[in-house]
């Protein structure tokens, strides 16, 4: 009897042992993660993933027309028929003119016309042109598309003869003073020279008096008269055909 008594014990210890293990659960061991899932109402229905890159939901547009300056490398102006011409500024192909083609087209500005910018290769432009898909650019659609010559330019003419300079020709006409003082001669002043001269450019022709190292504003650009050759000397004479004139002008 005692025997039956201490079975039954050990059967109700192990039976109690299981159900209160049962109940209680295992637990997690320390240190480790448990996964918890949100069942919030506010909880996404869709995994979220972050990634090291983003996408801007507002991606940048390049505007059709643009306005840039840069240096002329290249003057083309093999448009006739069905060519094209174009100019390229540091590194940047515009057309400018295509063959036939009857549309809207902007200009040069500094220059008298297009095939005149061979000249001013290595010179600065300032250019507004349409930007094509391509990435080149074009003066096609509207004559306010440009390419203007932003430079100075010198050079020396003489009485009668015509120099052209950032777009602007000048010819001098007739000298109207030189009170310089001789090289040789001690003078209280220096004195200065006086030149008229005919300058013409796309704006238009006009007769201008240039005195020495003054600058006088044109249309086609800020003209000035720095320098006179020869010097004179109290024992010569200059004649009209020995003068040297050396003018700079800033294009507009």
């Amino acid at each position: 009897m005692n025997k039956v008594h201490i079975v039954i014990g050990i059967w109700l210890l192990l039976a109690g042992g299981m159900y209160l293990y049962l109940a209680r659960g295992v637990e997690a061991p320390a240190g480790t993660d448990t996964p918890v899932l949100d069942i919030s109402p506010d909880a996404p229905t869709e995994p979220v993933v972050t990634t090291g890159t983003t996408t801007s939901q507002n991606p940048i547009t390049v505007p059709d027309t643009t306005t840039f300056s840069g240096i002329i490398e290249e003057v083309n102006t093999g448009c006739f028929a069905d060519g094209e011409c174009y100019v390229r500024v540091s590194g940047v192909h515009i057309t400018t003119l295509l063959g036939r083609r009857q549309e809207v087209v902007g200009k040069v500005i500094g220059v008298p016309g297009f095939g005149d910018l061979e000249n001013f290769i290595g010179e600065q432009v300032e250019v507004y042109a349409k930007k094509l898909a391509n990435g080149t650019y074009t003066l096609y659609g509207d004559e306010g598309f440009y390419i203007k010559l932003r430079t100075s330019a010198g050079a020396t003419v003489q009485m009668g003869e015509t120099v052209l300079m950032a777009g602007v020709q000048i010819t001098p006409l007739a000298l109207l003073e030189d009170s310089r003082c001789p090289s040789d001669v001690v003078c209280i002043w220096a004195g200065t020279v006086r030149v008229s001269a005919r300058v013409e450019s796309e704006q238009g022709v006009l007769e201008q008096i240039f005195v020495l190292n003054e600058t006088v504003e044109t249309e086609g650009g800020k003209i000035t008269l720095l320098r006179v050759e020869p010097s004179p000397e109290s024992t010569t004479s200059i004649d009209a055909g020995q003068y040297v004139f050396y003018f700079e002008v800033r294009a507009r």
